[in-house]
């Protein structure tokens, strides 16, 4: 199942491309990177900045993002070399492009959430489950 929050809609649009991946997607990061969504200093040892790294919530813990006013939450890339596995809740992004893989961690002891106004997958994979250990939603 997927849950959304308040007046939401899924869109889903695929291109197609090859196994070997989509031609006119040019590959920017080279590093061969293997690590958990949560290690920040792995984001900074990739060039990368950590997502969304300040809190995305008022003193008072309301959200101070949304579809329509976007937080101050970058636009995050898993590129093509990337495996991340995802080990805690998002913060509000703007757009998350999963060139490489992300993989939804199965034995998690919290809830995980994606949160993103737009997530385009670019000849990278989403992965939420698998035969062996199937999502439980």
């Amino acid at each position: 199942s997927v849950v959304f929050a308040g007046n939401s809609s899924l869109t889903i649009t695929s291109d197609s491309c090859p196994v070997e991946g989509c031609d006119g997607y040019v590959t920017t990061v080279d590093s061969i990177a293997n690590f958990m969504w949560s290690d920040n200093a792995s984001w900074v040892n990739l060039n990368e900045s950590i997502p969304c790294d300040h809190d995305p919530t008022d003193s008072h813990g309301n959200r101070m993002c949304s579809h329509l006013y976007p937080c101050g939450c970058s636009d995050v890339t898993i590129w093509d070399s990337w495996t991340v596995t995802l080990d805690t809740p998002t913060p509000y992004m703007n757009s998350l492009t999963i060139r490489g893989t992300l993989i939804v961690q199965y034995d998690a002891l919290i809830d995980l959430s994606i949160h993103a106004n737009l997530i385009n997958i670019k000849g990278g994979r989403l992965i939420i489950g698998n035969a062996t250990h199937p999502f439980q939603g």
